[in-house]
């Protein structure tokens, strides 16, 4: 977790501090002193979603803003079937949902356009579903991490599946129903998905 790796010393040169993997913390006290915490040694928190490039202070990933977004947006009945948000009533709206966490995540979020010009509207659930369809900023994997985007493809009214945001190993935050937002097993309604799901991570 650093710019550069020392091979002779082990240890990683993050321009301002040494960082030792072994320990898990700098071997140099943070140049601004107790400013930063009362650890002076203290790497990022959680290394799995944040980084420290300049050996300065943590800076949050992409996929860690996305699910800070998720659980701030959670739990919100605009999100239902039946709110005459977004899309209007009788709609299904859960890339609204993704669509929404994306932007106040500040993380680029895909659209649809007719003729390659005119704006429609958030991908849909069957887009982020399409492992064929590139999606900018965001790439397939097969492990889903928190801040992740899952979502199955089937078609059925007025939806072409489902996508939620991954929050744990086997629960999502995503948008249907009645419930507008909420937390939800993973697979989703205590069943198989009707469809493989397709797991994408955004790049930071």
């Amino acid at each position: 977790p650093g710019q550069h790796h020392d091979r002779e010393t082990g240890l990683y040169y993050n321009r301002h501090r040494y960082y030792d993997p072994v320990v898990g913390s700098y071997i140099n006290q943070d140049p601004i002193g107790l400013a930063g915490g009362v650890n002076k040694s203290i790497y990022a928190i959680n290394p799995m979603i944040s980084m420290d490039p300049l050996g300065l202070a943590p800076v949050k990933t992409c996929a860690e803003r996305i699910l800070k977004a998720a659980e701030k947006l959670n739990n919100q009945e605009r999100y239902s079937y039946a709110s005459n948000y977004g899309f209007g009533s009788k709609r299904n709206k859960c890339n609204l949902f993704v669509h929404e966490v994306l932007e106040n995540a500040d993380v680029e979020s895909p659209s649809r356009y007719r003729f390659g010009i005119i704006p429609r509207g958030p991908a849909t659930a069957g887009d982020w579903a399409n492992p064929q369809k590139a999606i900018p900023g965001f790439e397939i994997v097969t492990s889903p991490k928190p801040g992740d985007i899952v979502a199955v493809a089937y078609p059925y009214g007025d939806a072409t599946g489902h996508v939620a945001v991954v929050t744990g190993s086997s629960t999502t935050i995503g948008a249907g129903s009645e419930d507008g937002s909420h937390s939800t097993g993973w697979p989703w309604n205590g069943a198989s998905p009707k469809g493989n799901p397709i797991y994408r991570r955004c790049k930071d």
